[in-house]
This record gives C-alpha cells, sequence and structure tokens, in this order.
C-alpha cells in the first residue's frame, strides 16, 4: 500500500529548505507563495489538508500538490 505524501510530510522542519525570498518573486505573486509556504509548513506541523489550506487561504488541490512536490525532493 502507498504511503500518503501528508504522512511523510509531518516532522519535517521545512524552515531549513532552500527557497527564494518573497521579494525576488514579482509583486503579485508574493501573497500566494508565502501562504502557499505557511500552509505547507502547517501540514508538516500535523494540521491537516484541509485546516492547512482553509488556515492560509490556499486551495486544497494546489495544497495537496505542494505536498507531493514537498515529499519528492
Amino acid at each position: 500500500m502507498a504511503r500518503d505524501p501528508q504522512d511523510s510530510i509531518v516532522g519535517m522542519d521545512l524552515r531549513s529548505w532552500p527557497r527564494p525570498l518573497p521579494t525576488s518573486l514579482p509583486e503579485a505573486s508574493r501573497g500566494p507563495f508565502v501562504a502557499r509556504c505557511e500552509a505547507l509548513q502547517a501540514v508538516a506541523g500535523g494540521m491537516s489538508l484541509r485546516a492547512a489550506a482553509a488556515a492560509h487561504g490556499v486551495d486544497a488541490r494546489t495544497l495537496s500538490s505542494d505536498v507531493v512536490k514537498a515529499t519528492q525532493t
């Protein structure tokens, strides 16, 4: 049985992962980028995917995709 990617990310410390500075992004992309990073950090902290998406204003499908990508690195 395949492991749920959300389970794989719980407990990871994402703060040390390389990522661009929000100020290096186009202004229109900064807010969504920060929200997605915060939502991903919330999932890693144990929050459910739906709760993290709702709390940070991110589409749950987008956050789910981000979780999968994060576990593939």
